[in-house]
């Protein structure tokens, strides 16, 4: 037994030394491994195009000066502000490009100077479609580091900054993050959420929260239509209380903080009087009500209404809004609208009831379809085949 103990102690003893041995190489092999590691970023949603110029990334060294040219959303550059901030590092403002110094040039006019013109290993066909965006990020020509942020609107050079931000937030410890090309639009316009369920709303809080966190991966709209929140749909006629008014306030506050649209909808289904003037007019006054809070976008929404309507009635309602209010206003988003009937599954029927409602829309109003069934995928290839069996 005691020849075993001391066997056994002679074997852990020579492992001990072995591992010591072997430790300070295992550390030297990690550190190379990160020295050599390639500094890439995920970004969501993916982007379109993503081209890598270093496996070594780059940093902003010094001062940045931050340009901007072009009309921009309020919210583009306080965001950039806001993450060169966070990430420790110091900028200045400036109408011009300094090649003495690290730059970040954010523009939506590529023509405006030589500085704001896409880089030649970009995708410029980008530039062609709604909110695509063009950024770049190099060490190559300024060692202090360049970044160059070309939108096709003020939508895409936020979404760039979103971008940025995400590229930046996944950097090493010492600054360093990916030097890449990256061309990009969205196949999907409107991205977010319908708050339109049954049952306990959300709270402020959740919505605000809710607003702010999914901007970050460029999701842009909010559509309000609780089915259970009173001044939405069973009171849809009485004007908000001040404190109610107030929080709406906020969220569209948030939204336009986020570039994101806060949508307010309304649902005036359930005995709507078509024959006078009288619950257009209260329609009329709660948009104005909104309108004033700051809402810039509204919806209109007959889902799962039983009994009989018509689709001419609904659509007719939803063209007059649009013409007499939200054109007339110039700064409201189009309408977004759902009719009785919103996917292949069930509702009114196609011919009676959604031809007539989708066929007399004006072109500019949005209407939701969910597809197959209420909750299902959406492919393109099924939403026009809708379009085409009502032509």
């Amino acid at each position: 037994m005691e020849k075993l103990e001391k066997k056994l102690l002679k074997v852990s003893m020579a492992a001990s030394c072995t591992l010591s041995l072997l430790m300070p190489n295992v550390a030297m092999a990690q550190e190379n491994d990160q020295a050599t590691e390639s500094v890439q970023a995920e970004i969501y949603p993916k982007p379109q195009k993503m081209e890598y110029l270093s496996t070594e990334g780059m940093k902003l060294e010094g001062t940045v000066n931050l340009v901007v040219h072009g009309e921009q959303n309020e919210a583009t550059v306080t965001k950039v502000k806001e993450l060169l901030t966070a990430e420790n590092i110091s900028f200045v403002e400036a109408d011009e490009v300094d090649d003495s110094q690290a730059t970040i040039l954010i523009t939506t006019d590529a023509s405006h100077c030589d500085d704001c013109a896409a880089p030649a290993n970009a995708d410029t066909a980008v530039l062609e479609e709604e909110q695509g965006y063009i950024l770049s990020a190099s060490n190559d020509e300024n060692a202090k580091g360049e970044i160059n942020i070309v939108g096709a609107d003020e939508d895409g050079a936020y979404y760039g900054v979103m971008t940025l931000t995400q590229m930046m937030e996944q950097g090493k410890e010492d600054g360093t993050f990916a030097e890449t090309v990256i061309s990009d639009y969205p196949d999907v316009k409107l991205r977010g959420f319908v708050e339109g369920f049954y049952g306990y709303p959300w709270d402020f809080e959740d919505r605000l929260s809710l607003m702010s966190e999914s901007s970050k991966f460029k999701m842009n709209t909010y559509i309000y239509a609780p089915k259970d929140a009173p001044y939405h749909k069973d009171q849809w006629r009485d004007l908000y209380p001040d404190d109610k008014a107030e929080e709406l306030r906020q969220l569209a506050e948030e939204g336009k903080k986020d570039n994101m649209s806060f949508c307010w909808s309304v649902h005036p289904g359930y005995g709507f009087d078509y024959s006078t003037d009288d619950d257009y007019n209260a329609l009329i006054r709660k948009f104005e009500q909104l309108y004033d809070l700051g809402v810039r976008q509204f919806g209109i929404s007959y889902d799962d209404l039983s009994g009989s309507y018509s689709g001419q009635d609904h659509a007719d309602l939803i063209n007059r809004v649009n013409r007499e209010f939200v054109q007339k206003k110039g700064d409201v988003k189009p309408l977004i609208v759902v009719g009785t009937r919103y996917c292949n599954g069930w509702g009114p029927d196609m011919q009676t009831y959604f031809k007539p409602f989708f066929s007399s829309l004006d072109d500019d109003i949005v209407v939701m379809w969910t597809g197959a069934n209420t909750m299902s995928a959406s492919p393109k290839k099924l939403m026009n085949g809708r379009r085409h069996r009502l032509a």
